[in-house]
């Protein structure tokens, strides 16, 4: 997700054998646990180059084949986390930007058959998640998704 060549080498690649791609779903995440004040550069670039701008590369190489064919769907998986969580700063500005990307999609190619749609996820039980969220998380979202 952080290489956009490869980005571009999988989608056309894809493509072909797939004699055209309908369907987008972003959901590539990683996450990097800080407060604002030591959260290295680094790593701060490193969530966004995956979590926004790898999504928003996938969008960009195939929005000209959903133009030409005048349909497609993208999905992008967001995350309660987009409207602020204490410790994770960089996740939660990436997955806010991807609720603004599809927003911003949707309008500008609504009208040629393109949706656009970010799916707002509360915790999910995920590898990426067991690292980073502590057990009395878990807890707290079993008592609030069913």
């Amino acid at each position: 997700m952080a290489d956009g060549a490869a980005i571009d080498a999988v989608c056309e690649e894809a493509d072909q054998l797939l004699d055209g791609i309908d369907v987008l779903v972003g959901n590539a995440a990683i996450n990097r646990p800080s407060l604002a004040v030591s959260l290295p550069d680094a790593d701060w670039r490193a969530v966004m180059e995956v979590n926004l701008d790898g999504n928003f590369r996938l969008c960009r190489t195939l929005l000209p084949g959903f133009i030409a064919r005048r349909r497609g769907r993208i999905v992008l998986l967001s995350s309660v986390a987009a409207y602020g969580m204490s410790g994770q700063i960089a996740y939660n500005v990436s997955k806010a930007g991807l609720i603004a990307m599809a927003a911003t999609l949707a309008r500008e190619y609504g009208r040629r058959g393109i949706t656009a749609n970010a799916l707002v996820l509360g915790l999910v039980d995920t590898d990426m998640s067991r690292e980073t969220a502590a057990p009395k998380t878990f807890e707290h979202w079993l008592g609030q998704c069913p």
